[in-house]
């Protein structure tokens, strides 16, 4: 759901919102962004950071975020990301972390690539991880295991 006056912007893995709206709605105010997490047990957990913002095409597209809420209950899986540019399989690209894993993402360095990756392809089941990955947050549920539902919501501030 995108509204011009942006109280919630919900990005997930099946409504996506482009790296242009992302940069337009964060850059200018103090944006916040809440991970909600569901396994396929319908286990929930949370991670709370208090800055997200992404550069502009001058900038790649690059991350920040920072100010990770130390009560959330599904561990720190985007700081780590912070700072880094997005990148996406296309033959130009030459990164092997998303030409692997056939996602877009802020990838770190390889050889793990990411903590987390909502733009990974949905496994029906936990156990059917292949070479493409799920949709993982590593400290919650380990690498490998595919999440039912990751969604990123962002809120602008004043």
């Amino acid at each position: 759901m995108l509204s011009v006056e942006g109280i919630l912007y919900i990005i997930y893995t099946h409504i996506c919102t482009g790296l242009a709206a992302l940069h337009a709605l964060t850059h200018h105010a103090n944006t916040t962004l809440r991970a909600h997490l569901l396994d396929h047990r319908l286990h929930h957990a949370h991670a709370a950071y208090t800055v997200f913002s992404v550069g502009g095409p001058e900038d790649q597209y690059r991350l920040h975020v920072d100010g990770y809420d130390p009560s959330s209950t599904a561990g720190d899986a985007l700081s780590p990301h912070s700072r880094a540019i997005f990148t996406s399989p296309e033959p130009s690209s030459g990164d092997r972390c998303s030409d692997d894993l056939d996602a877009g993402w802020w990838f770190i360095e390889a050889p793990d690539c990411h903590l987390t990756l909502p733009t990974g392809r949905y496994q029906h089941h936990p156990d059917e991880y292949q070479r493409t990955g799920g949709v993982e947050w590593r400290p919650w549920r380990g690498s490998g295991y595919s999440l039912h539902t990751l969604l990123l919501m962002i809120r602008r501030g004043p």
